[in-house]
């Protein structure tokens, strides 16, 4: 049977190009990708010489619209340039070998200029080899095609592509660099180079910032596991970027803050012990819900050091939509077998994926679901404490100012609120001494790390405050104290022997016996107490 020939129309660059991504910025994850293959190939090649390394330099032009990226790495041969260039989706890479194996990311540049421009040269070679690509003159195509005048894709590409050769390279020369140019108008946030740095800091194969001091336990983990985390230099208008983790962290709560105080490591073995992945999560006092302007927020999926959707992408896998929002953390894919999609922002579906799934769906459900709960027990009851002290110190200024003099019923009033306030206070405080018994008998434990965090910081707070604490465990003592007297049975008894006196004269006996007891111990004041009913007879 004679061979057919099937045509593609132009339809497919636009799917290639426009509707193939939802956040532009991706166009640098895309480049800084095929650039990171590029420079672990000249590393084998050993194209660079003694303390030289592979670097991917990026620069944004405000004032001209436009942005190069451009890298030190193999380039492409003279020979080889139009062929490779001009091929779509037939990429020499190969899957567990590269970052990028389809051989579609380099069009991506299209959607977002007017101009779309590759240069390079291999080392050895005085050629400079360019491809300029007319973005705006194929957006137009693609609008013609929709009404009615149809193009192939090859039609097409002849349309847009120019091809160009001139002998102006060093010999020592080698790299690639891409330039869009005439950045359309609707895609500005490109140009914009706090949001680029914010995108890639946390997007990019970079290392984590010298001020994360948890970067040694993670580099040493990684090499424990005798996994390789890529890491290249990459620099933004001349400034090295680097992973924005740091140890503070801004909360939902306007104001408020939380802080990674350890972090904890998480391996995924398959059933035939292989690691599929490895993970680290920071432990902090779960104060709250993260800030969704925070570039950290989130655990973050990636796949050779390359992030994998963005910070919402394991939301799903969470018992509570918010449950990924109290962490910060990273998982890293493993296995050759998890396989990023076309768009990268989540795996291709097969059967590692779903035991993969299956193992963060129980990671994130018995751990860290308990975990972010177990938090919030333990605020609660440390705020129930706290509440308790402040209406405890807040009762005993009103009975020493005279606010309840000649209103016995509001005095009884606040001080049965008040005691039922330290009821509670009193089986929060029970609570909290069973899981601070608990967390020091096995501190090793998630669970113990997080309750230890959240028990010291709460005694910073103490300290700092001038409160403090006495002892291990008693958080309240002396509130626990002064309300167990508040209904004090020889007060009452006491109360009996003024019948004779005014309700005036009662109420200043009464605050009397309040301060007495109050200001020494418990033994003393029911001497004193005994020594006034024997003048009282």
């Amino acid at each position: 049977m004679p061979e057919k020939n099937y045509v593609i129309g132009v339809n497919i660059l636009e799917n290639l190009t426009t509707g193939m991504y939802k956040d532009s910025r991706v166009i640098y994850r895309e480049y800084i990708q095929n650039a990171c293959d590029q420079i672990d190939k000249a590393e084998k090649e050993h194209l660079y010489a003694e303390g030289q390394r592979g670097c991917i330099w990026i620069y944004i032009n405000q004032g001209e619209r436009s942005i190069t990226i451009k890298d030190n790495a193999t380039g492409i041969r003279e020979r080889d340039f139009e062929t490779i260039m001009g091929s779509i989706a037939d990429s020499e890479k190969k899957l567990g070998e590269n970052k990028g194996f389809r051989g579609i990311g380099r069009l991506c540049g299209l959607a977002y200029c007017k101009e779309l421009v590759f240069r390079t040269t291999a080392l050895g070679e005085k050629t400079r080899s360019v491809l300029r690509c007319d973005a705006a003159k194929l957006r137009r195509i693609n609008l013609d095609n929709l009404r009615g005048k149809k193009r192939t894709i090859n039609e097409a590409l002849n349309e847009i592509f120019r091809f160009s050769f001139d002998e102006t390279a060093d010999v020592d020369e080698h790299g690639f660099e891409v330039e869009l140019r005439g950045i359309n108008i609707e895609n500005t946030d490109l140009l914009d180079r706090g949001l680029v740095q914010d995108y890639l800091s946390m997007v990019a194969p970079v290392p984590y910032s010298s001020d994360f001091r948890f970067r040694n336990m993670i580099y040493q983990h990684a090499q424990d596991k005798n996994v390789t985390l890529d890491e290249y230099c990459i620099k933004l208008d001349g400034e090295t970027l680097t992973k924005k983790y740091t140890v503070s962290f801004p909360l939902s709560n306007k104001g408020n803050e939380d802080s990674v105080v350890d972090i904890e490591f998480k391996d995924f073995y398959d059933s035939n012990k292989q690691l599929i992945a490895w993970a680290w999560v920071g432990i902090s006092h779960f104060k709250g819900v993260i800030n969704r302007d925070c570039v950290m927020r989130g655990l973050r999926l990636r796949k050779e050091n390359i992030q994998i959707g963005d910070s919402d992408t394991l939301n799903a896998l969470f018992s509570e939509d918010r449950g990924n929002n109290y962490f910060v953390g990273e998982i890293f894919a493993v296995s050759p077998e998890l396989i990023p999609n076309s768009q990268r922002d989540y795996f291709n579906e097969n059967e590692t994926r779903r035991i993969f799934e299956q193992m963060l769906r129980a990671f994130f459900k018995n751990k860290l679901y308990k975990i972010y709960h177990l938090a919030s027990a333990v605020h609660s009851d440390l705020k129930k404490i706290d509440v308790a002290e402040k209406e405890s110190e807040k009762f005993q200024k009103n009975l020493s100012e005279h606010l309840y003099a000649g209103n016995k019923e509001a005095e009884n009033t606040a001080r049965n609120e008040l005691e039922n306030i330290q009821k509670r206070a009193d089986t929060a405080l029970n609570k909290l001494t069973q899981r601070y018994k608990t967390a020091e008998d096995d501190p090793n434990t998630l669970e113990s790390k997080v309750v230890q965090a959240i028990r010291e910081d709460n005694q910073r707070k103490r300290r700092a405050a001038g409160s403090g604490q006495v002892g291990r465990d008693r958080i309240s003592s002396r509130t626990t104290r002064r309300s167990a007297r508040t209904e004090e049975p020889t007060a009452r008894r006491v109360d009996e022997k003024l019948s004779t006196l005014s309700q005036r004269e009662r109420d200043l006996f009464h605050q009397a016996y309040k301060a007495i007891f109050d200001c020494v111990d418990e033994e003393t004041a029911l001497m004193i107490y005994e020594h006034i009913e024997a003048i009282l007879q």
